[in-house]
């Protein structure tokens, strides 16, 4: 029978440290003792793309077995948001003869519930119901959809001197996607709204805002002074976004990724 003592253990099993001291003399026996499980990771973020996703997450065993070993996990409703659609949840396998066992998570991208950006929480714990112990035995997993956003939508407010105001989109190359474009016909001192949608395949881009008098988006005339902004959206995603002068006096520029 092989006896491991429990601070030797320490070593070879990542952070089983409850008990572990350099004084203390416990003994594990990692073939006939009882087990202990932990996760290796007790707390996960992702985003969900389009085409769904699986996760793995490793958890540790302090003995080996000679056969493929199962064990079961439970959801702690208490502290769970998700809905039971949204979700999949394995057991966890540990191989023969391996101190390191896999637990899957997966997640549908089409069975996500609520609005872009929402984050749905799901607690798992470990199932101490077949008499194993446990360290680090909940894990705490947070996932909301991937935005998946072609329709990039350009609005622009004017400031008393519109006319001045234009802008276009490039690719990365410098390469015309949407071509300057003046979007007030004429000036006012009442503020105007240009607001367009346009499709984008996935890729880099630049968007740029220009000024042909070089005061940016404030104009006074007429008695009245307005200071103009810009935004570049796409969902709950801002590519870009501004007011009042610009950066280089006549022009701004920002760089944007559609779908990264």
């Amino acid at each position: 029978m092989k006896k491991i003592k429990f601070k030797i253990a320490c070593i070879f099993f990542a952070s089983f440290l409850v008990g572990c001291s350099e004084h203390e003399n416990v003994v594990y026996d990692s073939v006939n003792g009882q087990t202990a499980l932990q996760f290796d990771e007790t707390r996960l973020n992702f985003s969900v793309p389009e085409e769904g996703t699986s996760i793995e997450v490793p958890v540790i065993s302090t003995k080996t077995f000679d056969s493929e070993k199962t064990f079961n996990v439970s959801v702690n409703g208490d502290n769970t948001t998700a809905a039971d659609s949204e979700y999949v949840i394995g057991n966890i396998v540990f191989p023969a003869d391996s101190y390191e066992g896999i637990f899957t998570f997966k997640v549908n991208y089409n069975d996500i519930l609520g609005v872009d950006g929402e984050t749905k929480d799901v607690e798992i714990n470990i199932d101490k119901s077949s008499g194993i112990a446990s360290y680090n035995d909940i894990l705490q997993i947070t996932f909301f959809r991937a935005i998946i956003c072609n329709d990039v939508l350009v609005e622009i407010t004017s400031d008393v001197y519109g006319t001045e105001t234009s802008f276009e989109i490039t690719d990365a190359k410098g390469n015309e996607v949407v071509p300057e474009f003046f979007p007030f016909g004429a000036n006012s001192t009442q503020p105007k709204l240009f607001s367009q949608t346009f499709t984008l395949p996935d890729g880099d881009y630049i968007f740029t805002l220009y000024d042909s008098y070089g005061d940016g988006q404030v104009g006074t005339g007429g008695g009245v002074t307005l200071t103009g902004d810009y935004s570049v959206t796409c969902s709950i995603i801002v590519h870009a976004q501004g007011e009042g002068e610009l950066e280089n006096g006549k022009f701004e520029t920002t760089a944007f990724t559609v779908n990264p």
